[in-house]
């Protein structure tokens, strides 16, 4: 997968998890120790894909971001790579920052 041996300690943003490809690879990094954020644009296919997410043992939280509206996707990439508060808190073993829509 990518060349990355060592996915643990390590935090994946997946869009598009809520179904298909998306989802098996964020099953995948999962299953590799990767803690797992997911965006989709169906709130239930989300929550559906945390639960199995978490069932590995690793963080996750999702999304509900349309990727084919600026807006949204601008609000949701500036809660995690605009603020360092998302390495602190991860570091700490707190939740993710951000703010579910």
């Amino acid at each position: 997968m990518l060349g990355i041996r060592n996915f643990k300690n390590r935090i994946a943003i997946v869009t598009g998890a809520g179904s298909g490809i998306g989802r098996e690879l964020a099953l995948q990094l999962a299953a590799k120790g990767s803690d797992v954020i997911i965006t989709d644009i169906v709130r239930e296919r989300i929550d559906h894909v945390v639960s199995e997410l978490k069932r590995k043992g690793v963080r996750a939280e999702g999304y509900l971001v349309d990727h084919s509206k600026f807006e949204e996707v601008e609000k949701f990439s500036s809660n995690f790579f605009s603020n360092s508060v998302l390495q602190c808190r991860y570091r700490r073993g707190q939740q993710f920052k951000g703010t579910s829509a």
